[in-house]
């Protein structure tokens, strides 16, 4: 009967120390979601990638325990319900997660914080709740301990089972108790590195024991990939080398932890499950009972700060800009590779300069308060810099204040401004040029943009415009100078050009208010740049005088045309480079007894028989008649030419020399004396 009663007691505290149990998970949950239900609410409020991140993991555990909680009930038989406090009570706490979970999807600040707000305390009541449930078990357990050891006592009737009976209750009842206070702890404790957003893990005589969710998240490692310190070490440091130095560094560093002094942080570079790089800092503390040895590992990841200080050193190097970074009293602090090219020191050089020893501009004395109220206001200016070898250079700097470690600095970037400078000076002159050009045509230029603004024109359009400068031009219309419909008939012009990008070239008679006639000839062109159309480029002259001349050339043409069609006498026009005629009067047709179009194009000489009279060949002679006339003007000869009909028929010919269209030709008149000729051998034979 003692070992039954003995039986019956330790299946009674088995059993609520399965209850102790499950109200220390109880706690750690409800723990947890206030842990989490906290941590989302920080997550919210960030923007950065990493935090998205992690908030929605969050997100994702709370829900995944919350169902966890909430399958709890089925397995309990406590006075408080679950069902009570999370679905059915007075400020249920269900609902309310709900909500906020919501409020963050829909990221509504204000409704995040009133609902946290609301949220915190009821989880806390929650976590009190449990507590005071697992006191309660703890209480019942020993109240059903001491009946059955009543019940003990009467059946053995003896002290000494009494006694051994109390304490073995006793016994069991304090291991027990413990058993669920040291479960609280560690799931206390659990919750706090579970929640945590930095990677730790605890590992203790080679074997890793415990890595927190953002371990996980970060290196993509579970604890079945790395049981053991030496899976780490082969996963996270895969190249033999490294990881020999890393285990060598790791030992060294923890024992003298071991022995008392603090741990010296180890910076390394992990490779993680999906094959990226993470740089880390390390930190460990060596924790040491009766029992057993741990380390507790935790590893703040500065990749972001390895990738800043590497983008800076890169932008430092490779610059082309002169970059430098100056204390308060114009020391050089940090500074580009450019800038001490730019300067004509080395790097070590550089790292001692002062601003004075470079700004040839600003006075000494005035440096220092410059620098101070450039930190106030930054500025764009421009300076000269002194080289080493003490020549001078043009310089831009753009310079403002900039917060390093709690302290203002000056940063500035130089960029040698030389090429520009001259190019400007170039420039300058081209465009003086340009102006004194424009200035110097004695008739109207300009350029308008596509509305028809002027952009600039000459003086000679100032004058007529009257105004005292080229500059009252721009951005004036026709429409501010000129009678209206004559506005509108320039600018419908300007249109057309810029609509069918095809110049425009016109010449149109005016008549002023008194009567007098004048022309005006206008070219307008579309003014295009980098292939856009970017407006019209114009002139416009009188060019009267020129109609006039040109008037009275045609009426000298037509009576020249008149003249030389319509003479009795016979006229061509000979090219003096090869004598072919390239021109000839109706007299002339009937003297050779054809058309002008059988007769233009042949050769004088082609038109001769072969021989003269006197015997002469008639290409010689013919040749040096037409060189005595260019030469001299005007030459007067008698010769044989021969009709198309092949008669041969004499001329007395009379050449000088005429332009004909632009080129160098010979005006011929031929008189037929072929009468006179058999005369005067008729008179001879007497």
């Amino acid at each position: 009967m003692f070992i039954g009663i003995l039986l019956a007691n330790y299946l009674v505290t088995e059993q609520y120390t399965h209850i102790y149990r499950h109200d220390a998970q109880l706690i750690n949950l409800a723990g947890r979601q206030r842990m989490l239900v906290s941590r989302i609410a920080f997550l919210s409020t960030q923007t950065d990638e990493q935090s998205n991140a992690e908030l929605v993991e969050s997100i994702k555990t709370l829900r995944a325990e919350f169902t966890e909680l909430m399958s709890s009930q089925e397995d309990l038989a406590h006075d408080v319900s679950i069902h009570y406090l999370y679905l059915s009570g007075n400020n249920p706490i269900a609902p309310r997660i709900n909500q906020f979970l919501d409020a963050i999807a829909q990221k509504d600040t204000q409704q995040i914080s009133v609902l946290y707000r609301k949220l915190l305390p009821d989880i806390n009541n929650a976590v009190n709740v449990f507590s005071q449930q697992a006191n309660h078990h703890a209480d019942i357990l020993h109240k059903i301990g001491l009946v059955i050891e009543t019940f003990a006592v009467i059946f053995v009737m003896t002290g000494i089972h009494r006694r051994l009976l109390r304490r073995v209750h006793q016994a069991i009842a304090e291991q027990s108790l413990a058993t669920v206070q040291l479960e609280q702890q560690k799931s206390q404790i659990r919750a706090i590195f579970d929640a945590s957003s930095v990677p730790k893990a605890l590992h203790s005589r080679g074997r890793i024991l415990y890595i927190n969710p953002a371990f996980t998240r970060r290196f993509g490692y579970t604890l079945a990939d790395i049981q053991s310190l030496n899976d780490w070490w082969s996963l996270a440091y895969p190249d033999p080398s490294y990881r020999d130095w890393v285990r060598e560094e790791w030992t060294k560093r923890l024992t003298r932890n071991q022995l008392g002094a603090p741990f010296e942080a180890l910076e390394a570079r992990i490779t993680c499950k999906n094959g990226t790089i993470c740089i880390v800092q390390i930190e460990a503390v060596s924790l040491q009972n009766d029992y057993q040895h741990v380390d507790w590992v935790t590893f703040f990841d500065i990749t972001a700060l390895h990738d800043a200080t590497d983008r800076l050193q890169t932008l430092l190097e490779t610059a082309s800009d002169g970059i430098h970074v100056l204390d308060t009293k114009g020391n050089v602090i940090e500074f580009s590779h450019a800038f001490a090219r730019m300067l004509g020191y080395s790097l070590e050089e550089t790292a001692c300069l002062n601003v004075s020893d470079w700004d040839a501009m600003i006075p000494k004395n005035l440096q220092l308060s410059t620098i101070a109220e450039i930190l106030t206001n930054p500025t764009t200016f421009e300076t000269k810099h002194r080289r080493k070898d003490g020549s001078v250079f043009d310089a831009e700097i753009n310079a403002k204040a900039i917060e390093l470690g709690g302290k203002t600095y000056l940063y500035a970037s130089s960029r040698n401004i030389t090429e520009r400078k001259n190019m400007e000076a170039e420039l300058h002159r081209r465009e003086q040029y340009q102006r004194v050009l424009l200035d110097n045509f004695p008739f109207f230029v300009w350029l308008k943009d596509t509305d028809s603004r002027l952009l600039t024109a000459n003086l000679h359009y100032a004058r007529v415009a009257k105004v005292n400068s080229t500059k009252d031009l721009e951005g004036k219309t026709d429409f501010d100078f000129f009678p209206h419909d004559l506005a509108e008939k320039y600018v419908a012009d300007d249109r057309t050009v810029i609509e069918t990008q095809q110049s425009k070239h016109v010449q149109e008679e005016f008549v002023t208010e008194t009567g007098e006639r004048y022309w005006i000839e206008t070219w307008k062109a579309p003014l295009i740049i980098d292939g856009e159309i970017a407006g019209t480029v114009g002139y416009s002259k009188d060019i009267t005088e020129q109609r006039r001349a040109e008037n009275e050339i045609n009426r000298l043409k037509e009576q020249y045309e008149v003249l030389f069609t319509d003479s009795p006498d016979a006229y061509l026009v000979v090219a003096f480079e090869d004598g072919c005629i390239l021109d000839c009067n109706r007299a002339l047709e009937t003297m050779m007894r054809g058309t002008r179009k059988d007769i233009i194009g042949k050769s004088v000489i082609n038109i001769s028989p072969p021989n003269q009279p006197d015997g002469s060949r008639s290409d010689v002679a013919g040749f040096e008649h037409i060189m005595r006339a260019y030469n001299q003007g005007y030459t007067c000869f008698e010769w044989v030419h021969r009709r198309l009909d092949n008669s041969d028929f004499w001329v007395e010919v009379t050449v000088s020399r005429t332009p004909f269209h632009g080129q160098d030709a010979l005006l011929g008149a031929w008189r037929d004396i072929t009468e006179r000729k058999a005369m005067e051998k008729t008179v001879s034979r007497k």
